[in-house]
Protein backbone atom coordinates (compact mmCIF):
# COMPACT_ATOMS: atom_id res chain seq x y z
CA UNK A 1 0.00 0.00 0.00
CA UNK A 2 1.54 3.28 -1.17
CA UNK A 3 0.63 6.83 -0.22
CA UNK A 4 -0.09 9.42 -2.91
CA UNK A 5 -2.11 12.63 -3.26
CA UNK A 6 -5.04 13.68 -5.41
CA UNK A 7 -3.75 16.89 -6.95
CA UNK A 8 -4.38 20.07 -4.99
CA UNK A 9 -2.11 21.41 -2.23
CA UNK A 10 -2.23 24.60 -0.13
CA UNK A 11 1.35 25.63 -0.95
CA UNK A 12 1.56 28.96 -2.79
CA UNK A 13 5.14 28.29 -3.90
CA UNK A 14 5.13 25.71 -6.69
CA UNK A 15 8.58 24.33 -5.78
CA UNK A 16 7.44 23.77 -2.20
CA UNK A 17 4.34 22.01 -3.49
CA UNK A 18 6.46 19.72 -5.65
CA UNK A 19 8.78 18.88 -2.77
CA UNK A 20 5.77 18.01 -0.62
CA UNK A 21 4.46 15.82 -3.41
CA UNK A 22 7.78 13.99 -3.68
CA UNK A 23 7.73 12.79 -0.06
CA UNK A 24 4.75 10.61 -0.96
CA UNK A 25 5.37 7.09 -2.25
CA UNK A 26 3.84 8.12 -5.57
CA UNK A 27 4.63 11.76 -6.36
CA UNK A 28 1.71 13.67 -7.82
CA UNK A 29 1.42 16.86 -9.87
CA UNK A 30 0.43 19.64 -7.40
CA UNK A 31 -2.14 21.52 -9.43
CA UNK A 32 -1.89 25.33 -9.20
CA UNK A 33 -5.25 26.85 -8.25
CA UNK A 34 -5.78 28.40 -11.69
CA UNK A 35 -4.98 25.09 -13.38
CA UNK A 36 -8.25 23.24 -12.90
CA UNK A 37 -10.22 24.97 -15.65
CA UNK A 38 -7.27 26.20 -17.70
CA UNK A 39 -4.62 23.47 -18.00
CA UNK A 40 -1.37 24.43 -19.70
CA UNK A 41 1.82 22.59 -20.55
CA UNK A 42 4.41 24.72 -18.72
CA UNK A 43 3.69 23.66 -15.10
CA UNK A 44 3.60 19.99 -16.05
CA UNK A 45 6.85 20.30 -18.05
CA UNK A 46 8.47 21.83 -14.97
CA UNK A 47 7.07 19.07 -12.74
CA UNK A 48 8.45 16.43 -15.11
CA UNK A 49 11.88 18.07 -14.91
CA UNK A 50 11.79 18.11 -11.10
CA UNK A 51 10.76 14.44 -10.92
CA UNK A 52 12.97 13.13 -13.73
CA UNK A 53 14.70 10.61 -11.43
CA UNK A 54 11.49 9.07 -10.12
CA UNK A 55 10.32 5.78 -11.68
CA UNK A 56 6.62 6.69 -11.54
CA UNK A 57 4.43 9.76 -11.06
CA UNK A 58 0.75 10.71 -11.11
CA UNK A 59 -0.83 13.68 -12.88
CA UNK A 60 -4.42 14.85 -12.51
CA UNK A 61 -6.34 16.87 -15.09
CA UNK A 62 -9.90 18.08 -15.20
CA UNK A 63 -12.09 15.45 -16.89
CA UNK A 64 -14.02 16.12 -20.10
CA UNK A 65 -17.47 16.01 -18.49
CA UNK A 66 -16.60 18.50 -15.77
CA UNK A 67 -14.74 20.73 -18.24
CA UNK A 68 -17.67 20.97 -20.66
CA UNK A 69 -20.20 21.50 -17.87
CA UNK A 70 -18.27 24.24 -16.11
CA UNK A 71 -16.89 26.12 -19.12
CA UNK A 72 -19.89 25.56 -21.44
CA UNK A 73 -17.38 24.75 -24.18
CA UNK A 74 -17.49 21.84 -26.63
CA UNK A 75 -15.64 18.57 -26.15
CA UNK A 76 -13.44 19.61 -29.09
CA UNK A 77 -12.08 22.45 -26.93
CA UNK A 78 -11.19 19.93 -24.23
CA UNK A 79 -9.35 17.82 -26.79
CA UNK A 80 -7.26 20.82 -27.86
CA UNK A 81 -5.99 21.14 -24.29
CA UNK A 82 -5.83 17.45 -23.52
CA UNK A 83 -4.07 15.85 -26.50
CA UNK A 84 -0.91 18.05 -26.54
CA UNK A 85 -0.28 16.92 -22.97
CA UNK A 86 -0.59 13.28 -24.00
CA UNK A 87 2.06 13.88 -26.66
CA UNK A 88 4.48 15.17 -24.01
CA UNK A 89 3.80 12.46 -21.43
CA UNK A 90 4.11 9.52 -23.80
CA UNK A 91 7.75 10.47 -24.43
CA UNK A 92 8.66 10.06 -20.77
CA UNK A 93 10.54 6.87 -19.91
CA UNK A 94 8.67 6.18 -16.69
CA UNK A 95 5.32 4.91 -15.49
CA UNK A 96 2.75 7.71 -15.54
CA UNK A 97 -0.72 7.57 -14.03
CA UNK A 98 -2.92 10.14 -15.76
CA UNK A 99 -5.99 10.85 -13.67
CA UNK A 100 -9.11 12.63 -14.93
CA UNK A 101 -10.97 14.52 -12.22
CA UNK A 102 -14.74 14.22 -12.53
CA UNK A 103 -16.58 15.83 -9.61
CA UNK A 104 -19.39 16.27 -12.15
CA UNK A 105 -20.20 12.69 -13.15
CA UNK A 106 -21.39 11.77 -16.66
CA UNK A 107 -25.17 11.59 -16.91
CA UNK A 108 -25.81 11.31 -20.65
CA UNK A 109 -24.61 8.91 -23.34
CA UNK A 110 -22.70 11.76 -24.94
CA UNK A 111 -20.85 12.58 -21.72
CA UNK A 112 -20.05 8.93 -21.12
CA UNK A 113 -18.60 8.69 -24.62
CA UNK A 114 -16.40 11.73 -23.99
CA UNK A 115 -14.99 10.15 -20.84
CA UNK A 116 -14.60 6.77 -22.52
CA UNK A 117 -12.74 8.28 -25.50
CA UNK A 118 -10.39 10.27 -23.26
CA UNK A 119 -9.50 7.27 -21.10
CA UNK A 120 -8.92 5.08 -24.13
CA UNK A 121 -6.60 7.72 -25.58
CA UNK A 122 -4.55 7.63 -22.37
CA UNK A 123 -4.36 3.85 -22.46
CA UNK A 124 -3.46 3.77 -26.16
CA UNK A 125 -0.38 5.89 -25.45
CA UNK A 126 0.83 3.39 -22.81
CA UNK A 127 -0.12 5.64 -19.90
CA UNK A 128 -2.23 4.38 -16.98
CA UNK A 129 -5.73 5.94 -16.96
CA UNK A 130 -7.65 6.81 -13.81
CA UNK A 131 -10.91 8.53 -12.95
CA UNK A 132 -11.09 10.49 -9.72
CA UNK A 133 -14.34 11.50 -8.06
CA UNK A 134 -15.34 12.69 -4.62
CA UNK A 135 -19.00 12.64 -5.64
CA UNK A 136 -21.57 10.18 -4.37
CA UNK A 137 -21.58 7.48 -7.06
CA UNK A 138 -25.00 5.92 -7.77
CA UNK A 139 -24.00 2.27 -7.69
CA UNK A 140 -21.07 -0.11 -7.84
CA UNK A 141 -21.52 -0.60 -11.60
CA UNK A 142 -21.70 3.08 -12.54
CA UNK A 143 -18.47 2.98 -14.57
CA UNK A 144 -19.22 -0.31 -16.32
CA UNK A 145 -19.60 1.53 -19.65
CA UNK A 146 -15.85 2.13 -19.77
CA UNK A 147 -13.38 -0.01 -21.69
CA UNK A 148 -10.49 1.23 -19.57
CA UNK A 149 -9.88 3.39 -16.55
CA UNK A 150 -8.98 2.64 -12.97
CA UNK A 151 -10.75 4.37 -10.10
CA UNK A 152 -9.62 6.85 -7.46
CA UNK A 153 -12.68 7.05 -5.21
CA UNK A 154 -13.52 8.71 -1.90
CA UNK A 155 -14.36 5.70 0.24
CA UNK A 156 -15.80 7.78 3.08
CA UNK A 157 -18.91 8.47 0.98
CA UNK A 158 -18.59 5.47 -1.35
CA UNK A 159 -17.72 2.54 0.95
CA UNK A 160 -19.30 0.07 -1.48
CA UNK A 161 -16.34 0.68 -3.81
CA UNK A 162 -13.80 -0.60 -1.24
CA UNK A 163 -13.44 -3.94 -3.04
CA UNK A 164 -14.16 -2.77 -6.59
CA UNK A 165 -11.91 -4.60 -9.06
CA UNK A 166 -10.84 -1.33 -10.71
CA UNK A 167 -10.12 0.57 -7.48
CA UNK A 168 -6.50 1.77 -7.65
CA UNK A 169 -6.52 4.73 -5.23
CA UNK A 170 -8.60 4.72 -2.04
CA UNK A 171 -9.44 8.19 -0.73
CA UNK A 172 -9.73 8.14 3.07
CA UNK A 173 -9.74 10.31 6.18
CA UNK A 174 -7.25 8.63 8.55
CA UNK A 175 -9.25 9.81 11.57
CA UNK A 176 -12.42 8.03 10.42
CA UNK A 177 -11.03 4.94 8.72
CA UNK A 178 -9.73 1.91 10.62
CA UNK A 179 -10.04 -0.74 7.95
CA UNK A 180 -7.31 -2.34 5.89
CA UNK A 181 -7.03 -0.81 2.43
CA UNK A 182 -6.89 -3.34 -0.41
CA UNK A 183 -6.01 -0.96 -3.28
CA UNK A 184 -2.41 -0.39 -4.41
CA UNK A 185 -2.50 3.31 -3.45
CA UNK A 186 -4.36 5.49 -0.99
CA UNK A 187 -4.64 9.24 -0.44
CA UNK A 188 -6.43 11.83 1.64
CA UNK A 189 -10.06 11.98 0.52
CA UNK A 190 -10.24 14.85 -1.97
CA UNK A 191 -6.89 16.56 -1.87
CA UNK A 192 -5.08 18.92 0.46
CA UNK A 193 -5.98 22.16 -1.33
CA UNK A 194 -8.65 23.55 1.01
CA UNK A 195 -6.59 23.32 4.22
CA UNK A 196 -3.69 25.30 5.66
CA UNK A 197 -0.09 24.25 5.04
CA UNK A 198 0.23 23.27 8.72
CA UNK A 199 -2.88 21.08 8.63
CA UNK A 200 -1.74 19.59 5.33
CA UNK A 201 1.54 18.42 6.90
CA UNK A 202 -0.35 17.13 9.93
CA UNK A 203 -2.71 15.09 7.73
CA UNK A 204 0.28 13.71 5.83
CA UNK A 205 1.83 12.49 9.10
CA UNK A 206 -1.43 10.80 10.08
CA UNK A 207 -1.64 9.11 6.70
CA UNK A 208 1.90 7.81 7.16
CA UNK A 209 0.96 6.34 10.54
CA UNK A 210 -2.16 4.82 9.01
CA UNK A 211 -0.05 3.17 6.33
CA UNK A 212 2.23 1.44 8.81
CA UNK A 213 -0.63 0.51 11.14
CA UNK A 214 -2.86 -1.18 8.57
CA UNK A 215 -0.50 -2.40 5.88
Amino acid sequence: MKLTGIGSTPFKNFDNAIEFSKIHDLAFFPEPKSYFLNPSLEPIAYFLKQTKNLPEIKIQLIGPVTFTNQTKKDFSEYQKKFYPLIEILKKEKKKIYLQLDEPILPSTTCEKNWLKESLNQIKNEQLIPLIHSCAKIPDNHFFSFLDSGNLAIDLDINPKFSTHQRLLVSGIDPENNNERITSEFFSFTCGYGLMSEKKCLNIFERLQKFKFLYR
